[in-house]
């Protein structure tokens, strides 16, 4: 479940990103406002924010998931 939770909460600030505008492909993972160690800071808070979804259960996760997939929706 954490990793789940992880990569929903990781696509959702891609969402975010890509809403902000920022180039978030694979060439260029990191938003070019965020020095590289704001960026590592980011990806551990995210895979803690994960951590901690798993740990309180399913809901959380769900409604996460949920807002991605409008998110995506609404990109496309």
């Amino acid at each position: 479940m954490a990793l789940k939770s992880h990569q929903s909460f990781t696509q959702l600030t891609s969402s975010l990103f890509h809403i902000a505008g920022e180039n978030t492909d694979r060439l260029s993972p990191k938003p070019r406002w965020t020095g590289s160690e704001t960026f590592d800071r980011i990806n551990h808070r995210a895979y803690k924010f994960g951590e901690t979804v798993a740990a309180n259960g399913t809901h959380t996760g769900q409604r996460i998931e949920t807002r991605v997939k409008m998110l995506d929706s609404q990109r496309t």
